[in-house]
């Protein structure tokens, strides 16, 4: 359900329809910013297991949308429906303080990024089917 963003994304690359069955409020975390928080966290030295929120930048899907149709004109995205079930704007600053050096990702980069790399894997002829 939470990877539908991507969905649209990749959808958008492929030159094909999509529809997100949510709107409003989500969290747009992007998976290299995941990534750099949990090698961030491993590598620390520290005891005990802290648990943290890991929260990505709170944009609506209809914005993300609009982001997304800068780079892709022709994309035949959109959203209807209710508002996507969970919440989009957990406070991560916590987690910033324990570990201040893994990058944020702004929603019109991670999706920019997202798609430049779908738009590769198209020209090469490796962008897999839609799910």
């Amino acid at each position: 359900m939470s990877s539908l963003n991507t969905i649209a994304i990749q959808a958008a690359a492929a030159d094909q329809a999509f529809e997100m069955p949510f709107s409003g409020k989500y969290n747009w975390l992007y998976a290299g910013e995941a990534a750099a928080a949990f090698i961030a966290a491993v590598t620390r030295d520290g005891d005990g297991a802290p648990v943290f929120d890991l929260n990505g930048a709170c944009e609506t899907i209809e914005r993300a949308f609009e982001i997304l149709k800068t780079m892709a004109p022709q994309a035949q995205i959109s959203c209807s429906g209710p508002q996507f079930p969970f919440p989009a704007d957990f406070d991560d600053g916590p987690l910033r303080q324990y570990l201040p050096h893994y990058p944020s990702v702004n929603v019109a980069e991670g999706v920019r990024m997202t798609y430049d790399a779908f738009s590769k894997l198209k020209a090469q002829g490796r962008l897999p089917d839609l799910p």
